[in-house]
């Protein structure tokens, strides 16, 4: 009786250190498929919004970009290096019509002749699709700027500036001829407000949850200043949130783009690694 005993407690020893050893290995796998393929799950999450955020910068300074050929097509042109000089009624009825402001989609055009003097400011009224004269503070950028007396036939300004009403996009580049040749008989700048519209036809065109703030540039921290990298966070289970800055032609913090998105990959990945769990 007694041998049979130490058989029995023999056999229930083993089976207990294999079911150790089983659990162990059970939990370590678990563990190990938690820490890399969840790690690798909320690499390929950040990678996908962080590859929304260069989307959104990139339309962005595509409209720049796009303002900058506006601004040059309509510069360097024979009749626009004429009117800076005759302001001919002909070129005004043609072209400086509220109709070519909606078709170039643009807000402003300002023509400043050689004597550093604004001969013609305009900006469409949003409301009314009517022409009226630029904003005062929009004036004073440019009459404080370098190209209200440039003559060098190379110089532009492009970029985003910042104004009391929101930030604007502009584009300036020197009247010349249309073959390019000069000398330069004055600059022209195109202009585009960031406002919430623009905004709302961002969020539709990426179909992104997009937002885009203007800064205080008189309470920038030195941090905010000096931070040029992708600001990523994770908000919850379901969300997460992407942030960067965006300079002015000054080189200054002036908006912050931020983007939020469900976690759908990652979760993807919980449940996958859930399930196998049990499933094992």
């Amino acid at each position: 009786m007694q041998k049979k005993s130490k058989f029995i407690s023999l056999n229930t020893k083993t089976i207990l250190l294999l079911s150790f050893i089983f659990v162990f290995l059970l939990l370590g796998t678990v563990g190990v498929l938690r820490i890399v393929m969840l790690d690798r799950f909320l690499t390929i999450e950040k990678t996908q919004i962080s590859d929304h955020m260069t989307r959104t910068q990139n339309t962005i300074q595509e409209k720049i970009d796009n303002l900058n050929k506006l601004a040059f097509d309509w510069a360097v042109w024979d009749d626009t290096y004429t009117f800076i000089d005759d302001h001919n009624s002909a070129y005004t009825e043609a072209n400086l019509v509220p109709e070519v402001f909606i078709n170039l989609d643009i807000d402003s055009m300002i023509f400043i002749n050689d004597q550093g003097e604004i001969i013609n400011a305009q900006t469409i009224n949003d409301d009314t699709q009517t022409l009226a004269p630029i904003l005062q503070e929009l004036r004073d950028f440019i009459t404080s700027s370098d190209i209200l007396n440039n003559t060098d036939p190379g110089f532009q300004v492009i970029g985003i500036v910042p104004l009391p009403q929101g930030p604007m996009m502009i584009a300036s580049s020197p009247i010349l001829h249309s073959n390019g040749d000069g000398p330069v008989r004055g600059n022209m700048i195109i202009g585009f407000t960031i406002d919430e519209a623009y905004i709302n036809s961002l969020r539709d065109q990426l179909k992104l949850d997009l937002n885009i703030l203007t800064l205080d540039q008189s309470r920038l921290t030195d941090q905010q200043l000096n931070e040029t990298s992708l600001d990523i966070t994770v908000l919850s289970s379901d969300r997460i949130s992407a942030s960067i800055y965006n300079r002015d032609v000054f080189g200054v913090p002036i908006i912050k783009i931020t983007i939020n998105t469900d976690r759908s990959i990652y979760n993807v990945g919980v449940d996958g690694i859930t399930r196998v769990a049990i499933y094992i």
